[in-house]
């Protein structure tokens, strides 16, 4: 039976996480990564460019450490602020 590894992604305001487990729920990795998606994001109710390069450089380190687990399956979570930025939704 081939053994799996599970991820989850928790996108912050100022941060974002990345927990790495086996089927039993044992701890592989865990990450974290200060991004301030959330920096300016009042200012114009949008994210900025530079918190948007934050996020997505998080994301692609993220995906290096999640393919040298094997990780087949994942959830990510983001933040209150994605969901009110106006360009949210192309950032997701």
């Amino acid at each position: 039976m081939n053994k799996k590894n599970y991820a989850a992604i928790d996108l912050g305001t100022n941060s974002c996480r990345l927990l790495i487990c086996n089927e039993k729920g044992d701890v592989l990795s865990k990450e974290y990564r200060s991004t301030r998606l959330g920096e300016g994001l009042y200012k114009e109710m949008k994210l900025t460019d530079d918190a948007i390069n934050r996020g997505l450089e998080c994301f692609y380190e993220y995906k290096t450490i999640m393919d040298k687990f094997d990780v087949k399956e994942y959830r990510a979570i983001a933040t209150a602020g994605c969901r009110i930025a106006s360009n949210g939704k192309e950032f997701v």
